[in-house]
């Protein structure tokens, strides 16, 4: 007789356990925020081709690298 009142007694305070705690609510969680980059004055493009550019016009008023001593004839 005591254990079944001990196993009632159990029984009747494990089921009120879980009701003396709040209930566990998640935040929402916000949608990303997307932020559109202004355009710059330019397209990217326009920098590579201009560096390359330089480079071809240095390269062609090159005089060939050798030394040219025109002296001797």
């Amino acid at each position: 007789m005591i254990s079944t009142a001990a196993i009632v007694a159990f029984a009747a305070s494990s089921v009120n356990a879980g009701g003396l705690m709040g209930a566990i609510v998640e935040e929402p969680v916000a949608p990303p925020v997307i932020v559109e980059e202004e355009d710059g004055s330019i397209p990217g493009w326009v920098i590579p081709v201009a560096i390359l550019a330089a480079l071809l016009a240095a390269s062609s008023s090159d005089s060939g690298g050798g030394s040219e001593d025109d002296s001797d004839n």
